[in-house]
């Protein structure tokens, strides 16, 4: 069963630090990703904020999706507009290869998507839990 965490934050740097320990904190406490994957998931999402925040009027939002699934975790942080475009240029074929950002995302995470309207983008992340966790049935959160 999936569990599904959203937290919105202003689309201020100094908010980036909640999201990266909602996120961190999210992603241990069912077993299957190494605490390495966790700092790099950590990383991703602090370069993904501060990147759709970059691109972002100072009264805008950003929304995290935290879908904690038994196989993977998957976090869509969704913004307004073209938030994402200094970092994933959207009118590119391929993207510029020494985009420190891009490559930075595309290296810590196993799966990263970029989908964009013209009202919305949103940047969805996925890492892969080494194994299924025991409590892929039912339960609630530890407590």
């Amino acid at each position: 069963m999936d569990r599904v965490v959203e937290l919105e934050i202003p689309a201020r740097p100094e908010f980036v630090g909640i999201a990266r320990m909602a996120v961190g904190a999210l992603a241990g406490i069912r077993p299957g990703l190494a605490y390495e994957r966790i700092d790099d998931l950590r990383i991703v999402v602090s370069e993904a904020c501060t990147s759709a925040i970059e691109g972002l009027d100072e009264g805008a939002v950003l929304r995290l999706r935290c879908i904690d699934g038994p196989k993977a975790l998957e976090i869509r942080i969704e913004a307004p507009g073209s938030a994402f475009e200094s970092a994933f240029p959207i009118h590119e074929a391929e993207p510029e290869p020494d985009n420190f950002r891009i490559s930075l995302i595309r290296a810590l995470v196993d799966d990263a998507d970029l989908r964009s309207s013209p009202e919305r983008t949103e940047l969805c992340l996925v890492m892969h839990r080494e194994a299924a966790s025991e409590d892929d049935g039912e339960g609630g959160l530890p407590a």
